[in-house]
């Protein structure tokens, strides 16, 4: 059995990649929340400041370690936009539901 699968060359730009792993990133949060009951997923709000400083720390880390390889190795630079994703993550939900309320918002307006 012979199987062809072809991939666009836009898939495999930098920024495509880049994107990719930020994307990778951001779903940290959720994969988080997936490991706990829903009872103690409230509880766990209390912790994001805590992520917060984590991630910034590992970000700043990864930072410090790699600048001078960053340009030069993809790698790297894949590996420093998932953890800016992972920075992200919790403010995710945040962010939707904010976006999602300012959408209805306009629908009341128009209707």
């Amino acid at each position: 059995m012979e199987i062809w699968h072809h991939i666009t060359p836009d898939r495999l730009e930098k920024a495509y990649l880049l994107r990719l792993a930020r994307g990778y990133g951001l779903s940290n949060h959720l994969v988080r929340l997936t490991r706990y009951y829903p009872w103690q997923r409230p509880l766990l709000q209390l912790a994001i400041p805590f992520y917060t400083v984590r991630d910034s720390l590992r970000v700043l880390n990864h930072y410090l370690k790699y600048k001078d390889m960053l340009e030069d190795d993809f790698g790297k630079a894949c590996e420093l936009q998932v953890k800016i994703g992972q920075l992200y993550s919790p403010y995710l939900g945040i962010y939707s539901y904010w976006q999602n309320k300012q959408e209805s918002d306009r629908e009341k307006d128009r209707g």
